[in-house]
């Protein structure tokens, strides 16, 4: 199951998030859940709620550690790097740190394995998102498995 709400302006993403909240998510067969954040924190905490929610129905047990992964770019190595130092200090995993092609962004994806409470994936988004801009680099979301 993945669901997604990309940054935009404010009310568009609102709507695409209400929409996502609506859509059929039983239909769907993933059994995974993907978010990104959206303009402002009211909207951001809308999409994690709501990610939370497709995990629960598809079976996860929210308070057992999940293993989290959290979706980054960056214009330069150099920013990159600066924020990847940050994020591994604070507890994060590097999955992958690349460039993603010639000419294209350098992608760092990180994991951190947590019990998935409102508290912790809030905290845990606040934390990588801040990093990331700190770097000038884009923040694009987290993912879980509903079964870790």
């Amino acid at each position: 199951l993945k669901t997604m709400a990309r940054p935009a302006p404010a009310l568009p993403a609102l709507a695409l998030v209400l929409a996502l909240a609506a859509a059929p998510l039983a239909a769907q067969t993933p059994a995974e859940t993907k978010t990104a954040p959206a303009k402002g924190h009211a909207a951001e905490e809308m999409a994690d709620m709501h990610t939370l929610e497709a995990l629960r129905r598809n079976g996860a047990n929210l308070s057992k550690p999940h293993k989290v992964q959290y979706f980054t770019n960056f214009p330069s190595e150099a920013q990159m790097l600066a924020a990847r130092k940050e994020l591994v200090a604070a507890g994060y995993t590097v999955v992958r740190a690349a460039q993603a092609g010639k000419d294209k962004p350098w992608v760092l994806i990180l994991t951190r394995t947590m019990p998935l409470s409102t508290e912790n994936v809030r905290g845990s988004r606040q934390t990588v998102a801040a990093s990331v801009t700190k770097h000038g680099g884009q923040y694009d979301g987290w993912e879980a498995a509903a079964v870790p």
